[in-house]
């Protein structure tokens, strides 16, 4: 369940009832629900949520006097909640969080912030939807406007519509939550009998009208000055369902709505239905947190290890398993080489965690096999086979896992090998991003200048059905430490006809290089060995058929 922030105050009940037909949650309270109900913590780029009824109580009067006071409960919740993706929060109030946030962080915002949400509500008794409808030649309103002016926008809408017969206005001064029911019933039955409805911003960049007036039948006319804030752009057209203008071509809007026929107007309510379901509060929170299907997917971190504890495993343990912990990877297995890291992992992990597993090798087996190791230790049939000085983030993890799904690569016996575009700071793959390569196809690539550094990159997400079957020359190992992934790369080519070597968009990790690194201290003898055994004078292509 989701860390919440130590303080009520973050949680007190909204005491007021606007609009007038909300019966339920606003939408701020929805997504908190949400997420405790389905144990969602992150949004679907892997930030951290903050959880907050923002509105709630940036309304009250006693928010100005504890506001210093609930910064400083955020600031603990941010500092015992780190996440490196950053965080991310969602708002109602038009003008969003009052308080400060940890600098890398997304606000999904109803009237503000970063990305658009709609500005909607519940409603159990669904007096809008319930209202009977009328038709296209029933309506005999063009366009209507109900509200007040709380903003420049409405301002110039009345001052260049309100004498124009098309345009049927019920505007009044001075904004409050307290809407008599006659106003109420004076906005239903307007709206049912406008072709269209004016739904300009207020305060706030969106209009609860925008999505009302949907309910009652009518099509909304959003109007704007300074951003568009629709939300879902990435997925809504939102020329085929409504009107949306900038406030400086409102003379242009009686003749587009007059432009549009029974036909047209049809049309839109035809294509409205394909999408009205994304305007509810559920649709909404499922955008922001979806329901990680990715963790369908089960994937064993598996972690060789030789004197990496300090410096490296003493950090990174830490935030695997937290990784662990939301699900994002489901076991952690080390093998050390000598005992040092397991001893260390030991005295600060201890044992009691059944899917934290270190184990210590009787001998020192070298880098190639101690590979082969750990993964045979996995229970997983997806390995992360990540080296102990490099450290993958979450966001590998994720990327990783919805590739998996999304290609329904679990469903496939094929030996994989999934490998990551971006081995930061050095190693950049992105063009190679997307590539398929199998023993068919590896010739078009062999002859790129860094395709042999990809070869050797590792890092990467393989199936253990290649570190059970692989097989190798024992007298070989000692020479090829520091290319000893190039060298099971094409090992695994060879022998397994079907192999696919994917290269993962935007899949990235730290990889780092430093005075004690394997790579440095053998890459000459390495490389000598490959060039002899392993290439044996001819051609890549040519040593795999």
């Amino acid at each position: 369940m989701a860390n919440l922030v130590n303080d009520e105050l973050f949680y007190v009940k909204n005491g007021v009832t606007y609009p007038p037909f909300k019966n339920g949650y606003y939408l701020e309270e929805h997504f908190l629900n949400y997420t405790q109900e389905k144990d969602l913590k992150y949004d679907k780029n892997g930030r951290l949520y903050i959880p907050a009824l923002w509105t709630n109580f940036q309304i009250e009067g006693w928010f100005q006097d504890k506001k210093n006071y609930m910064q400083d409960r955020l600031n603990n919740f941010v500092d015992n909640n780190p996440c490196e993706n950053g965080y991310f929060t969602v708002v109602q109030y038009d003008d969003g969080p009052l308080l400060n946030l940890p600098n890398n962080t997304i606000v999904y915002g109803a009237c503000s912030g970063n990305i658009p949400i709609p500005l909607i509500y519940e409603d159990k008794n669904n007096t809008l939807l319930n209202t009977p409808k009328k038709s296209y030649n029933e309506k005999n309103v063009l366009c209507s406007f109900v509200g007040t002016i709380t903003h420049n926008v409405r301002q110039t809408i009345v001052e260049q519509l309100s004498s124009n017969q098309n345009f049927t206005m019920n505007v009044k001064n001075g904004w409050s939550t307290d809407i008599p029911k006659n106003n109420q019933d004076s906005f239903i039955e307007l709206t049912v009998n406008s072709k269209f409805s004016l739904a300009p911003r207020g305060y706030g960049r969106s209009s609860f009208r925008f999505f009302e007036i949907y309910k009652l039948g009518s099509i909304p006319v959003y109007i704007w000055d300074d951003i568009e804030w629709l939300p879902y752009k990435e997925l809504i057209d939102y020329s085929k369902i409504c009107i949306s203008i900038h406030v400086s071509k409102i003379n242009e809007l009686e003749t587009m709505l007059l432009n549009v026929d029974e036909e047209k107007y049809n049309n839109m309510w035809l294509e409205y239905e394909k999408i009205k379901h994304m305007f509810e509060l559920d649709y909404m929170s499922q955008y922001i947190a979806e329901e990680h299907k990715w963790k369908s997917i089960k994937l064993s971190l598996c972690i060789p290890t030789l004197n990496r504890f300090d410096g490296f495993l003493n950090e990174y343990i830490e935030k695997y398993l937290q990784f662990l912990n939301d699900g994002v990877i489901d076991e952690i297995v080390i093998s050390d080489e000598n005992g040092n890291d397991y001893y260390k992992i030991l005295e600060k992990y201890g044992n009691n965690n059944p899917n934290l597993r270190v184990y210590k090798n009787e001998n020192v087996l070298g880098v190639f096999l101690n590979k082969l190791k750990v993964c045979s230790y996995s229970s997983k049939n997806f390995i992360a086979l990540i080296d102990s000085d490099n450290f993958c983030n979450i966001d590998y993890f994720i990327k990783m896992k919805k590739y998996i799904l999304d290609n329904n690569l679990h469903l496939s016996e094929k030996p994989l090998l999934l490998s990551p575009s971006f081995a930061k700071p050095n190693f950049n793959f992105k063009h190679f991003e997307n590539a398929v390569i199998t023993r068919n196809t590896i010739e078009n690539y062999e002859n790129e200048n860094v395709f042999s550094t990809l070869m050797n990159l590792g890092n990467y997400i393989l199936t253990k059905n290649i570190t059970d079957n692989i097989t190798y020359d024992v007298n070989l190992l000692k020479n090829i430490s520091a290319c000893d992934v190039q060298y099971f790369n094409l090992l695994a080519f060879r022998q397994f006809s079907n192999l696919e070597f994917h290269v993962i968009k935007d899949a990235e990790y730290q990889h780092v290089v430093h005075g004690d690194s394997e790579y440095l201290k053998t890459i000459g003898q390495c490389c000598n060995t490959c060039e002899e055994h392993v290439y044996s004078q001819t051609a890549t292509i040519k040593y795999l058929k």
